[in-house]
């Protein structure tokens, strides 16, 4: 099998998948003191949100990153692929107190 083209990418086929995702840094227009603790979480379907931590708070410095292995029927995830957005938010990660 020399690349995915040879791959029987049947309806019953589960395959191993990893969703990867690397933040540097994110510029934001409005004033960061807004933010008490920044994060960018990523969420897409149903899988377990993603959330990643500024390591400079007044840049918005990650420079960090996530991955998420999955099994999934090839079909069923270009499908959601296909009509489902990925969801990346910058958030205020503070705990209420």
């Amino acid at each position: 099998m020399n690349d995915l083209s040879d791959f029987n990418w049947g309806i019953d086929n589960v395959c191993l998948f990893c969703l990867e995702f690397f933040i540097k840094e994110v510029t934001y227009s409005h004033p960061i003191s807004l933010i008490k603790t920044p994060a960018i979480a990523i969420r897409f379907h149903d899988f377990p949100t993603q959330v990643l931590y500024s390591r400079k708070y007044e840049e918005l410095l990650f420079y960090s990153g996530k991955k998420c292995k999955f099994k999934m029927q090839y079909v069923g995830l270009r499908d959601l692929l296909e009509r489902e957005p990925l969801y990346i938010m910058l958030i205020d990660a503070q705990k209420d107190e």
